[in-house]
């Protein structure tokens, strides 16, 4: 969902729901560590994927007959994940390195962080590529801190004659630290305006950053030593066994027991109503981690627009 409005979280279930998702996370051959989301890795498997694309009238979407920007055509790939869109117009790297760090605090810790800024250096008082590359590598940092991943692209390319060498010195900068080249797009992507994408621009754009933070998912999606479907850092943090695929021993897997049931993989009677855990699921079909009576496991979260 693109983040602007606020959202309301409606929870629904019902036993097609509950056959459906019975096949697609408690079967061994299709369980996988903490969920993908939408064909994205969950870096920091807290059962949602959020996009921040930071940058500046770029990443806004200025001149986009749409409205979207990139961000907004990425939240329209990816339905089921958070995108926010961290685009300031005019803003310099100089200025964004300070707002980075505000805007990370400001929402859910990123899986991805997409990081898009310069051009406007060109008009900083005493600029220079090293500068600007210090600058933007130090914006991508701010995307790791919650165990995603920071995303660096390349400027887009300008048809004003004045600032063309200013973009391509620093993409050649930033050349070896950037996964996302929107240069190689070229000056066809643009508007009437000779800087900013128009609407088709910005599709070619949201088509290179969907399969590069795809491919970069996947080359680091963390280590799940048992196997388990719990990456090795989540069980570190909530204490289960990284050596074990079930941690209390109770036949339910630990990522049965985290992303299907919502119970403790700790405990062998999670909601303490005396019926064990697996009784539960396997016997009753009841929630292992509601002791009301009969209370059926949530299995889905359906996220609707206000």
């Amino acid at each position: 969902m693109f983040q602007q409005p606020h959202k309301s979280l409606i929870a629904k279930w019902s036993n097609q729901i509950l056959l459906l998702c019975y096949l697609i996370f408690f079967s061994p051959k299709l369980a996988q560590a903490c969920p993908d989301i939408d064909g994205l890795v969950d870096m920091n498997c807290d059962g949602q994927v959020v996009i921040a694309a930071f940058g500046d009238s770029i990443t806004y979407g200025i001149q986009d007959s749409r409205g979207l920007g990139y961000p907004g055509r990425l939240a329209e790939r990816f339905p089921n994940t958070l995108v926010y869109n961290l685009g300031v117009p005019s803003e310099n790297t100089y200025s964004g390195r300070t707002r980075a760090a505000q805007d990370i605090a400001a929402i859910p810790a990123p899986d991805y962080f997409l990081v898009l800024e310069g051009v406007n250096d060109y008009w900083y008082s005493g600029h220079s590529t090293s500068a600007t590359r210090t600058n933007l590598l130090k914006i991508k940092a701010y995307g790791s801190l919650g165990g995603g991943l920071g995303i660096l692209s390349r400027l887009t390319d300008v048809n004003r004659t004045f600032q063309r060498t200013w973009v391509y010195d620093v993409n050649e900068a930033i050349k070896q630290d950037s996964k996302i080249n929107y240069y190689s797009l070229g000056k066809g992507i643009l508007s009437s305006d000779n800087i900013h994408p128009d609407a088709e621009g910005y599709d070619e754009m949201a088509d290179l950053a969907e399969a590069v933070m795809i491919e970069q998912g996947l080359l680091h999606r963390p280590s799940d030593i048992d196997g388990d479907g719990v990456y090795d850092f989540k069980e570190d943090l909530i204490g289960t066994n990284k050596y074990a695929v079930d941690s209390d021993g109770d036949t339910l897997t630990d990522s049965e027991e985290l992303f299907t049931y919502h119970s403790n993989p700790l405990s062998l009677d999670s909601d303490a109503d005396g019926l064990s855990d697996v009784y539960e699921v396997r016997t009753l079909g009841s929630n292992p981690a509601d002791s009301r009576p009969g209370s059926p496991i949530l299995q889905t979260i359906e996220v609707i627009k206000q």
